[in-house]
């Protein structure tokens, strides 16, 4: 499939919550949000990847993604359980679960661990939309820390990077409005595309 009509296929529902660009969050997608979201690799139109991302109840989600690296396909699960939803300027948000349940990615499946911290709820830059800082680890096949952040810039734009233990993400992000978020960001040599919808019901 095209990276374009790929985009056009996911279009219809999705949100912004669980995951950062590669790395898990220590929150949860909230009750009643769908999301889905595509990326393409800008310059290799061989690359491209989906999620759709739902929350089971108050403390699971599930995440069904899928792509395509040039030279393979894969279809896979993600399983994420919520246990503290994080506290501006208080406390964390902790979650754990598993990535790559059917082990069809190059990562691989692995358990992980991940901590976000929220802070600055009452700067003026941007009052409503705080920083986020993620700290984790991952268990399984290559295990690493995993680390993320999220700047505010105002409430339409946000800077983000993570490291997974294998790749290396920076870039930005542009919330137009609460259902729609446009990113472009670099993974090493490539440079990717993200468009995310939700919905909620």
């Amino acid at each position: 499939m095209r990276p374009l009509a790929l985009l056009i296929v996911l279009a219809p529902s999705l949100g912004f919550a669980d995951h950062l660009i590669t790395i898990p969050v220590g929150y949860k997608v909230p009750d009643g949000l769908l999301r889905i979201e595509g990326f393409a690799d800008v310059r290799d139109h061989t690359r491209w990847f989906g999620r759709f991302d739902a929350p089971v109840n108050d403390s699971f989600d599930i995440t069904i993604r899928g792509g395509e690296d040039g030279t393979s396909r894969y279809t896979t699960f993600d399983f994420s359980y919520n246990f503290f939803a994080p506290f501006i300027d208080f406390g964390p948000g902790i979650s754990i679960g598993v990535q790559d349940a059917l082990d069809r990615t190059p990562e691989r499946n692995r358990f992980y661990t991940a901590i976000t911290y929220r802070f600055g709820a009452d700067t003026k830059v941007n009052p409503r939309d705080p920083g986020e800082v993620t700290v984790g680890f991952f268990a399984g096949h290559r295990p690493s820390p995993l680390l993320g952040v999220t700047i505010p810039v105002s409430s339409q734009l946000h800077l983000i990077g993570d490291y997974n233990g294998y790749i290396r993400s920076a870039g930005f992000e542009i919330r137009p409005s609460r259902e729609l978020g446009l990113r472009l960001y670099w993974q090493e040599t490539h440079t990717l595309a993200t468009l995310t919808l939700q919905k909620r019901f």
